[in-house]
C-alpha cells in the first residue's frame, strides 16, 4: 500500500495497492496470489513484469482504492471498516488527489492499448459519491506523453498537473511543465501549458545521498485559485516557483543556494512551509511569509553540526573544449594546509537528466574530511540548464559529456593545492557508466571508484527495468536494429584499454543497472590481469547509497575511501 491521501472531510482515505486488502486476524499475506505464479515459478506476460526497489510485480496491477474513517475502534472485536477498490483493469493507477467537494478522485494512469511499451500517462478523474456513480471514469488528457501528479483548483473547476508531450528529439530529457485541463473536459481536450516561456523544468532534479529516488512533489493551489506553485531545477538549485493561473505571469517565491525538496502553503495561502537542504546543512523546515520574510523552523541537525568540520564548495564555472559554460564546484579538505597539494577525485552523478548542486553531500564532505579535494560537475546533459543542454547526448553517450567533465579537471588543476599525478575519477549508475567510459579512454586516473554502473548497453536494454524504453531513446532503436551504436557507445567493448585500478561496487537486487554489468566488467578485467576488486552488497537495490541498510552504506563509504587512500 502506497500514496494515502485524506478526502477533504477526513472520513475516508484513498491509497494505492497492488493487492486485496488482508483480513484482520488473517495468516494471509497483504496481497492476493497473482495469476501468474504457481507456487515459485512465475510466469511472465508483460514487458514491465518488475521495477527497481519493488521486485517482481507481475500482472497485478497498482489500483486506487477508498477506506471510510470514522476513528480507531476501541476494542480487538470491533471489526475495522472495508476498503473498497475504486479502479480495476491491466494498468497501474498513481497519484490520486481527492476534489475539494470529496466526490471524486483525480489520478494518473497508462491505460493505452501499446501501454506496454510507452511512457505514455493520463489525468483520469473517478466519481467517489453518490454511491450509485461511484467507480464512474472519465479520461481528460490526450495521450501526449506523461501526465502526473494531479491538482485540482480551490473551487474544483480545473486541475493542474505536471508532464509533457513527449516528443521524440527530446524524449526523456523533455523539461517537465505546468498544464492545467477543466476537470469537466473531454477526452482529449485541449490543456493549457502555463510553463511554455521558462526554459527549466519543473520537478527537483538535483541528487544528493541523504534521501531515496527524487519524488515529483505536485502542483499546490493559492486558496483564491489565481496562482499555482511548483518546484523548479535551475542550474544548481530548486526553487518554489508560482504561476498565474491565467497564464503568463512568472514569479519565484523561495529562492537561495539550496535545495527546496519539498513544500506546502499555509492554509491562508499567504506563506509557503517548505523542507530544504544546502551545502552546510542536512535538512530543516522553513516558513515564508508575505511581508514577513523568512523563518526557520527546525534545527534537527544543530547538535551534529556542532560536532563536525564542513567544507563550503567553491563554485566553479568553466569553459569546455567548444567554449560551452558548464558549472562546478570544488569541495577542499576542511583544514586546508598552505604549500600542501591534496589528491582530487571527480565524481559525475547519475541520470544523466538530472544534477549536482546546491545540497548537502555526505560522502563528498565525508571525503573532503579525509584529505581529498572532490570536484563534482554538470556535464552537458544536466537538466537545470535549458532543455537543449539536457537533450543533446542523446545517441552521443562518451562524447560532450566525457570531454566536459576533462575540461572540469583542467580547470580544477589551475588551482593551486592539487597534485596533477594524484587523480582518481567516481560515480554512480549513468556517473558509473561514464567512470567506466573514462577509464578506458584515458590513462590520466590513478585510480577509479564505478557503482550501480551501465558497462554494456547492448545487454542493458534487455535486462535492466527501464533498459527497453531508456536505452532505446539514449542510443537509438534496439540492439537488434542498430548493434553497432549500442558496441561503438558500450565501455566494455574498449575494456582491454583500462589500466587504471578499478573498484566496482553493485548492489545484488540492483533491476535499474542489474548486477551482470559488473560481472561483465569484473570478469573482462581480471581475465586481462587488471587490478581489479568487485564488492556485492546483498540485499540492496539501485538506491543503496541513498537509503540501504546503514551498516552497508558505511561499508560502500569504508571502500571508496580506503581505496583512494591506496592507490592515490
Amino acid at each position: 500500500m502506497s500514496d494515502p491521501a485524506w478526502s477533504p472531510h477526513g472520513n475516508a482515505i484513498a491509497y494505492l495497492s497492488r493487492g486485496m486488502p488482508r483480513p484482520r486476524g488473517s495468516d494471509a499475506g497483504n496481497a492476493a496470489v497473482p495469476s501468474n505464479v504457481t507456487g515459485d515459478v512465475r510466469v511472465i506476460t508483460r514487458l514491465k513484469y518488475r521495477a527497481d526497489g519493488e521486485g517482481f510485480i507481475g500482472d497485478h496491477p497498482r489500483h486506487l482504492w477508498i477506506v471510510p474513517f470514522e476513528g480507531p475502534p476501541q476494542r480487538d472485536d470491533v471489526p475495522l471498516p472495508q476498503p473498497r477498490r475504486l479502479t480495476d483493469g491491466d494498468w497501474d493507477d498513481s497519484d490520486p488527489a481527492w476534489s475539494p467537494d470529496g466526490r471524486a478522485i483525480a489520478f494518473s494512469s497508462n491505460r493505452t492499448p501499446d501501454r506496454d511499451i510507452n511512457t505514455v500517462s493520463d489525468i483520469w478523474v473517478v466519481t467517489v459519491e453518490p454511491e450509485a456513480e461511484a467507480g464512474t471514469l472519465r479520461k481528460l488528457t490526450g495521450s501526449l506523453g506523461p501526465a502526473r501528479t494531479p491538482a485540482w483548483s480551490p473551487d474544483g473547476r480545473m486541475i493542474a498537473y505536471l508532464g509533457h508531450t513527449n516528443p521524440p528529439d527530446t524524449g526523456l530529457a523533455t523539461n517537465t511543465q505546468l498544464w492545467c485541463v477543466p476537470a469537466d473536459s473531454a477526452e482529449g481536450a485541449q490543456a493549457q501549458c502555463l510553463s511554455q516561456g521558462l526554459d527549466r523544468s519543473l520537478a527537483n532534479h538535483i541528487l544528493g545521498d541523504l534521501r531515496s529516488a527524487q519524488e515529483t512533489v505536485p502542483p499546490r493551489w493559492s486558496p483564491d485559485g489565481r496562482w499555482i506553485y511548483t518546484l523548479v531545477s535551475d542550474r544548481g538549485c530548486c526553487h518554489v516557483v508560482r504561476f498565474s493561473a491565467a497564464g503568463g505571469e512568472i514569479e519565484r517565491v523561495v529562492g537561495g543556494e539550496r535545495q527546496v525538496y519539498a513544500f506546502d502553503l499555509t492554509p491562508d495561502g499567504r506563506g509557503v512551509v517548505f523542507a530544504a537542504s544546502a551545502p552546510l546543512d542536512p535538512s530543516e523546515c522553513f516558513v515564508v511569509r508575505r511581508g514577513e520574510g523568512e523563518r526557520r523552523l527546525t534545527a534537527v541537525n544543530a547538535a551534529w553540526l556542532a560536532e563536525v568540520q564542513l567544507s563550503v564548495p567553491e563554485r566553479l564555472i568553466y569553459r569546455s573544449f567548444d567554449g560551452q559554460e558548464i558549472e562546478g564546484w570544488l569541495l577542499w579538505p576542511p583544514q586546508r594546509e598552505p604549500g600542501r597539494r591534496y589528491p582530487l577525485i571527480l565524481y559525475i552523478h547519475g541520470g544523466p537528466h538530472a544534477l549536482y548542486g546546491y545540497t548537502f553531500m555526505h560522502e563528498f564532505q565525508y571525503l573532503a574530511a579525509r584529505s581529498f579535494v572532490v570536484l563534482y560537475t554538470n556535464p552537458r546533459g544536466s537538466q537545470g540548464y535549458g532543455q537543449s543542454f539536457a537533450a543533446c547526448i542523446k545517441h552521443r553517450w562518451g562524447t560532450l559529456d566525457y570531454q566536459d567533465v576533462m575540461a572540469g579537471v583542467e580547470a580544477a588543476l589551475s588551482h593551486d593545492g592539487i597534485g596533477s599525478q594524484r587523480l582518481g575519477v567516481a560515480g554512480g549508475s549513468y556517473g558509473g557508466y561514464l567512470t567506466n567510459w573514462i577509464v578506458s579512454h584515458t590513462d590520466r586516473f590513478k585510480a577509479a571508484v564505478t557503482e550501480r554502473s551501465v558497462s554494456n548497453l547492448y545487454s542493458f536494454y534487455g535486462t535492466s527495468d527501464i533498459g527497453w524504453y531508456f536505452a532505446g531513446f539514449e542510443v537509438g532503436g534496439t540492439p537488434q536494429e542498430n548493434a553497432a551504436a549500442y558496441l561503438e557507445r558500450s565501455p566494455i567493448t574498449y575494456a582491454d584499454r583500462i589500466t587504471t585500478p578499478l573498484l566496482i561496487l553493485h548492489s545484488e537486487h540492483d533491476l535499474r543497472c542489474p548486477i551482470e554489468q559488473a560481472e561483465q566488467l569484473f570478469v573482462a578485467l581480471k581475465h586481462r590481469g587488471r587490478t581489479v576488486e568487485f564488492v556485492r552488497f546483498p540485499d540492496e537495490d539501485h538506491n543503496l547509497s541513498r537509503s540501504g541498510q546503514p551498516r552497508h552504506r558505511l561499508e560502500r563509504l569504508r571502500r571508496i575511501s580506503e581505496w583512494f587512500e591506496r592507490h592515490l
